[in-house]
């Protein structure tokens, strides 16, 4: 729980831009918060979460959600599901626009093959971003 009376406070200061402050800001307003202290800490809990699964090793299990811009190099994924059917144990895309798709890979398999997928996937022109949720297996 962030904030909770049982954990100890760390005070922190930080430099960022003006315009990321200012959107965060923005961003804080419309999402109700007051304190600016939580809203940080839950974007450092966010930056955690996202970023964890590059520090795990061994069998790991999650799902591993893509975001691209429709052109023909996009249909590599489907090369992908073939390359990793080892460990991609269910897959699906839709398309949200005309210009944009987001495909989903429920993986369980070996961390350094699921670290060696997204790299392969992230190369790739056509996409926007790659976001990967993992449950320590």
């Amino acid at each position: 729980m962030i904030g909770s009376n049982m954990e100890r406070i760390k005070r922190i200061s930080v430099s960022i831009p003006e315009m990321l402050f200012k959107e965060f800001e923005n961003v804080r307003e419309i999402v109700g918060e007051k304190k600016r202290s939580r809203a940080v800490a839950e974007a450092l809990y966010e930056y955690i979460s996202v970023n964890r699964w590059t520090k795990l090793e061994g069998e790991i299990s999650g799902v591993m959600i893509i975001c691209c811009r429709r052109d023909k190099e996009m249909n590599f994924l489907f090369d992908i599901e073939n390359m990793f059917a080892d460990i991609i144990k269910s897959s699906f895309y839709a398309r949200v626009d005309s210009l944009n798709y987001i495909w989903m890979f429920v993986f369980s398999g070996h961390s350094e093959r699921v670290k060696r997928m997204a790299k392969e996937i992230g190369k790739r022109k056509c996409i926007k971003s790659v976001r990967i949720f993992t449950i320590h297996a």
